[in-house]
């Protein structure tokens, strides 16, 4: 087997590509991920804190970041996922429970009414512990609003599956 290759440190002379340019704050940034807060895993709250970050100084600049998360709308999924306590009735009002997190938990205030959040529908496959989404999610991030798109666990965001289909 060939080796491994191993990444080295960015020098000051490495060209970075002005389209691939995140510090660029006048570029819109959307990140894409299969989980959400309440759930406390890293796929949920470390796409937030990047995308609260990346957010700072982007409005002033005439850029945005969004966050996109999965809407869980069936019952039984969200209360293995987020247990009794935390069922929200619709996307807004866990909307509101990640903005709290990031205003009150994570101290970033900014971000937290800077940030744009936009939802797409998804389900609980029980097996794999793992969201799936419900339809094509980049087919609703509009392109004019999007220079930059980073998918979090880009194999679970590439499948569509029904709820229930049997992959054999």
């Amino acid at each position: 087997l060939p080796p491994i290759p191993k990444p080295r440190p960015v020098t000051p002379d490495d060209e970075i590509l002005p389209h691939t340019d995140i510090s660029d704050k006048s570029k819109n940034i959307w990140i894409v991920t299969t989980a959400s807060l309440p759930w406390m895993t890293g796929t949920a709250v470390n796409p937030l804190l990047r995308a609260a970050y990346l957010s700072t100084g982007r409005k002033a600049a005439g850029g945005s970041v969004t966050l996109m998360l999965p809407w869980v709308e069936r019952t039984e999924d969200k209360k293995r996922i987020y247990g009794d306590e935390k069922l929200f009735e619709t996307p807004e009002d866990q909307e509101e429970f990640v903005r709290s997190w990031l205003r009150d938990t994570a101290n970033m205030k900014e971000a937290s009414v800077d940030l744009n959040i936009r939802w797409y529908t998804a389900w609980q496959e029980v097996l794999e512990n793992s969201l799936y989404s419900m339809g094509d999610i980049i087919g609703l991030i509009p392109q004019e609003k999007c220079d930059i798109c980073v998918l979090e666990e880009p194999e679970h965001l590439n499948w569509y599956r029904a709820p229930g289909e049997n992959w054999t």
